[in-house]
């Protein structure tokens, strides 16, 4: 953890990652206690990072509509979902793990 602290890139990342986190689990308190769901929550992320990626790609990192330089932005969203829902099930697994509810 201290590699991410002492690094300003890396803390602002994290810290992107937590306010996600904290997001999704305020919006979303009922999450799925089968590692199917979580995983299918996880992959519509990673989905959507996908088909920005695809989008950025495409269009040679052009908005078509405004013939500007596409922002990045909607890419690093996507990827801090998806980042979130994966330590969001990471964790709910070592809660299991500590429990005794290995599903």
């Amino acid at each position: 953890m201290s590699a991410i602290i002492n690094d300003p890139i890396l803390a602002k990342v994290w810290h992107d990652i937590e306010v996600e986190l904290e997001r999704a689990t305020y919006l979303h308190p009922n999450y799925p206690t089968d590692h199917l769901r979580r995983t299918l929550i996880m992959l519509e992320e990673a989905g959507e990072e996908a088909k920005e990626t695809l989008e950025v790609t495409r269009t040679g990192g052009i908005n078509l509509q405004t013939n500007q330089p596409r922002s990045l932005r909607l890419l690093q969203d996507e990827l801090v979902q998806t980042a979130a829902m994966c330590i969001r099930q990471l964790s709910a697994m070592e809660q299991e793990n500590r429990d005794g509810n290995q599903r």
